[in-house]
């Protein structure tokens, strides 16, 4: 008879607010809108050469084509537009919040009579990239 099992669970993962924090994060952020930037440049290039064949051939198709290309252009825009918004909200966050960021596999070994509802619960916090605390509900 098996007493024990070793579990993979998942854990919450926090960090709490500091200079360094919101500097990663923002970087992490520049970097999708530096992405967006480019993707927007990219689809008014293939579009300017695209839609010039185009229009010499089928004007209709043209302006439906033309359509596309500002539909693509105005996601990328509004993609833009929340990053740069997650960006403000970064920058108001208070120093010393706890903020969620993402989860991290456990290896837990349980047996009978392991309250698994309290290890779901459990948390590691993270303060510049060191372990702060791990909080759990458990003995």
């Amino acid at each position: 008879m098996v007493n024990e099992l070793t579990l993979l669970i998942p854990i919450a993962m926090k960090s709490v607010v500091t200079a360094n924090l919101r500097q990663e994060l923002t970087d992490e952020i520049q970097e999708g809108i530096s992405q967006l930037d480019l993707e927007i440049q990219q689809i008014e290039f293939q579009g300017r050469r695209a839609l010039s064949a185009l229009e010499r051939e089928d004007l209709k198709s043209a302006m439906a084509f033309r359509g596309r290309i500002e539909e693509e252009k105005k996601k990328r825009t509004d993609m833009k537009s929340e990053l740069l918004a997650k960006i403000e909200e970064i920058n108001a966050l208070p120093e010393g919040a706890e903020i969620q960021r993402g989860t991290v596999q456990a290896q837990v070994v349980v047996a009978p009579g392991t309250d698994l509802a309290a290890l779901s619960r459990s948390e590691l916090l993270i303060k510049d990239g060191i372990i702060l605390e791990i909080r759990s509900e458990t003995k």
